[in-house]
């Protein structure tokens, strides 16, 4: 099955992060998987393969970890602004720009998570499928006044 990355739309972030601490009762609402692409699609956004600062890194490195952990860490909530942040970055780029930042010597250097650099094609299909989704997620929600969960399984 492998690690998917998971991002929430949360209405009630404001509640999840009065109480980081806690297992909040999450109101989430609309989910993107982004099952195996996770990485990849982090890495094509912000050019670091695990790490990354500002709104561009907002899947791997943003938001406040709220709750226990959950097997690969605990989830990690965007406060409204931090997602309005992210749909700044998300808003100029579409999966056919986000494809288009592919290159073969770093992606193959990064070693991503379950990425062949070497299936190009096949590669930007996934990542341009499972990309599309979580930018209007996130798009919608920063539109919404909402913030957003992060969290991997």
């Amino acid at each position: 099955m492998g690690m998917s990355l998971f991002v929430e739309r949360c209405p009630n972030i404001g509640e999840v992060l009065a109480h980081p601490d806690a297992d909040p009762e999450i109101e989430v609402g609309t989910t993107a998987d982004l099952h195996k692409a996770w990485q990849a699609i982090h890495f094509l956004l912000c050019g670091e393969a695990w790490s990354g600062s500002g709104p561009a890194a907002f899947l791997l490195a943003g938001g406040t970890e709220v709750g226990e952990d959950m097997g690969y860490g605990p989830v990690r909530a965007l406060s409204s602004a931090d997602t309005q942040a992210a749909a700044g970055v998300l808003e100029d780029v579409d999966a056919e720009t986000l494809v288009s930042r592919w290159d073969r010597r770093a992606i193959a250097s990064a070693q991503l998570y379950a990425i062949d650099a070497n299936a190009e094609d096949e590669e930007k299909a996934s990542i341009a499928h499972f990309y599309a989704p979580m930018r209007t997620l996130v798009l919608d929600a920063a539109a919404a006044g909402e913030g957003v969960l992060i969290y991997m399984l």
